[in-house]
């Protein structure tokens, strides 16, 4: 008999990830869109597995029901695990398990590039593209550092932008042109 592992607020890409690793093994594996909470634990009944998400519950509730149906393993796919009941899980003889930690750079450098997708209008973009409704005009808002550490929005039609962008640089640097504005 197959180890029955149950998988709670799983998304496409979670199952396309996990039945590609699951090929080596041969798990039974049965996935839940919804979280688990007390509302649906009875989809945990014969079960030998449990693994969860963030926003899954896994309070002394949900636990003990987990227990009553068989699991022994409960999985977080996540670092935190303020959503389970530790205590519980040890009185019921459950062993949790999680990630246990994630690389602070890897995060920082996340949000630095969600930040610069959403300065040069990225997604907007991708969506548009994909619905094969691109127009120049709505990139025409993207912004670039003007050399004094200002930015401007850069215009298609705008003439006075690399004049000015040299007026700038060469004040700053202490040039000044021979002749002209």
């Amino acid at each position: 008999m197959a180890y029955t592992i149950a998988f709670f607020g799983t998304k496409p890409y979670d199952e396309s990830s996990f039945n590609d690793k699951n090929k080596e093994f041969g798990f039974e594996i049965r996935y839940y869109k919804g979280h688990l909470n007390k509302n649906n634990v009875l989809l945990t009944q014969g079960v030998d597995a449990v693994c969860i998400f963030v926003n899954d519950v896994a309070d002394a509730e949900v636990i003990r029901v987990m227990a009553a149906n068989g699991a022994k393993l409960l999985a977080l796919r996540c670092a935190g695990f303020n959503n389970v009941d530790l205590d519980a899980a040890a009185a019921a003889g459950i062993t949790v398990v999680r990630v246990p930690a994630y690389s602070p750079y890897a995060v920082a450098e996340y949000t630095v590039a969600l930040m610069l997708s959403l300065n040069r209008k990225i997604p907007p973009c991708i969506l548009a593209h994909e619905r094969r409704k691109f127009l120049p005009s709505r990139s025409d808002g993207i912004r670039h550092a003007r050399q004094d550490g200002r930015y401007h929005r850069h215009r298609k039609n705008s003439e006075n932008t690399d004049s000015h962008l040299k007026r700038v640089w060469n004040e700053r640097i202490g040039l000044r042109p021979l002749s002209g504005p």
